[in-house]
């Protein structure tokens, strides 16, 4: 009579327990595809990393309007007058407010004095 209930308790049990490591290996094969992906993912975000340009600094910028000033005519601007403290003792360039310079949230914040 024990055997039998033993029997009867232990079908139901060995039945849960192998639906529970079908549902851990197919986790286990998922894990393994997400693995893998999160690592082709970061090999292409190098990739990325490395073909990606910095954008240009207050410097390097100004230096290139001062180049194309000068090639259009506009004596005093050339590379050499062109850094950012000339610019602010020549009066052309505002110091940098707090904020940063404008944008759209802050459209009252000076970027350049007038040329007139």
């Amino acid at each position: 009579m024990l055997n039998s209930d033993l029997e009867k308790t232990i079908a139901p049990l060995m039945a849960k327990v192998e639906r529970l490591e079908n549902v851990v290996e197919l986790k286990d094969k998922q894990l393994i595809a997400i693995r893998a992906i999160s690592v082709k993912q970061q090999e292409e975000l190098k990739v990325l990393q490395q073909n990606t340009v910095s954008a240009p600094t207050d410097e390097e910028i100004i230096t290139t309007f001062g180049e194309v000033g000068e090639k259009l005519g506009w004596h005093g601007w050339g590379p050499t007058a062109n850094t950012l403290e000339n610019l602010y003792k020549l009066g052309y360039l505002m110091p940098r407010p707090r904020g940063g310079y404008r944008n759209s949230t802050n459209k009252k914040a000076p970027l350049f004095k007038s040329f007139i």
